[in-house]
């Protein structure tokens, strides 16, 4: 459940990027460690605005759930 919570949350992250922005940024992470400086100036750019201070400010009391016990031990 709590896995289901996170990719809506994330894919509503993801759909605030405009296509080109999200297609740039595949190709860049396919690159992996061979990336140029302007491949990582761009992935900041980019991963500035996916907001995710937002999103995991939307996560933490989904996955804050699961941490809870209940009765005794």
């Amino acid at each position: 459940m709590i896995a289901l919570d996170v990719a809506i949350v994330m894919r509503d992250v993801w759909g605030h990027l405009e296509p080109h922005d999200r297609r740039r940024l595949s190709e860049i992470a396919r690159k992996g460690r061979s990336m140029s400086e302007r491949d990582k100036t761009e992935l900041k750019r980019i991963v500035r605005k996916l907001e995710l201070i937002d999103a995991s400010r939307r996560l933490v009391p989904i996955v804050g759930k699961r941490g809870k016990r209940r009765g005794r031990r």
